[in-house]
């Protein structure tokens, strides 16, 4: 049985990674997008989150059982671990967007500037 449950387990990190993968190749060019999915796939798809007692699932399938599935689940660490989860995510691809954003303008100033001073 344990043997079993690490099998499952290593399958779906591989196949988890291959399928991260072939979402974010096509957004290669663009960054922010790439970025994004390819976090929000590894934190859906990949953060082991306690089923029961004894065994770890996905988050995604330990939330879509609690809440759709079985009635009388608890879904308070899940559903709290996703929102925390995605809101971060959001966050931080944001927050490199807006870093990003502000470096180039502040670059492109800066070079401006120093082409109009060489102009004189």
């Amino acid at each position: 049985m344990e043997s079993a449950y690490v099998l499952a387990w290593i399958t779906l990190y591989v196949m988890g990674i291959g399928l991260i993968a072939l979402c974010v190749y096509p957004l290669r060019k663009r960054f922010y997008l790439a970025f994004f999915v390819g976090a929000m796939g590894v934190f859906w798809m990949l953060v082991p989150i306690p089923f029961d007692d004894e065994h770890w699932a996905p988050l995604f399938v330990v939330l879509t059982f609690q809440l759709f599935l079985d009635a009388k689940a608890s879904y308070a660490l899940s559903a709290t671990a996703a929102t925390l989860g995605t809101v971060t995510i959001v966050a931080a691809t944001l927050a490199i967007y807006a870093f990003n954003t502000a470096y180039r303008r502040v670059g492109s100033m800066f070079q401006r500037r120093a082409h109009d001073e060489d102009a004189d």
